[in-house]
């Protein structure tokens, strides 16, 4: 099936059993988003070592960096599910709903620390 803006429109290109392998370019640009998401959850992590004597930001950074951990091992899981040709683990709707879980717990734990950590 050759891509097209009508084509995500359909249920059958979310769901499908089987996809076919990421071309070139779009695969090094989903692990080149997955790998910045790691970087960015390291980086929080190191960043709340350092802001120790802050114990709110320090959790708060923490638990903002769980959910980085959590889209790109999972993210690479599916793209490698997706490359491999795995039926029904490779659907685009699995990574979709993936980065939609952890938006929301991004958005959640944002929304918390917040709250919490008034300045």
């Amino acid at each position: 099936m050759d891509w097209s803006f009508a084509n995500p429109l359909k249920l059958s290109y979310w769901f499908s059993v089987t996809t076919p392998p990421f071309q070139r370019i779009s695969f090094i640009v989903v692990l080149a988003a997955l790998v910045l998401i790691l970087a960015a959850g390291v980086f929080l992590r190191l960043a709340a070592r350092k802001k120790r004597a802050n114990p709110p930001l320090s959790r708060g950074l923490t638990r903002l960096s769980r959910p980085l951990f959590f889209l790109a091992i999972l993210g690479l899981i599916l793209v490698e599910f997706r490359e491999l040709g795995a039926a029904i683990l490779s659907a685009r709707a699995w990574l979709v709903l993936v980065f939609i879980i952890a938006a929301l717990r991004t958005a959640w734990i944002v929304r918390h620390i917040l709250k919490t950590y008034k300045t």
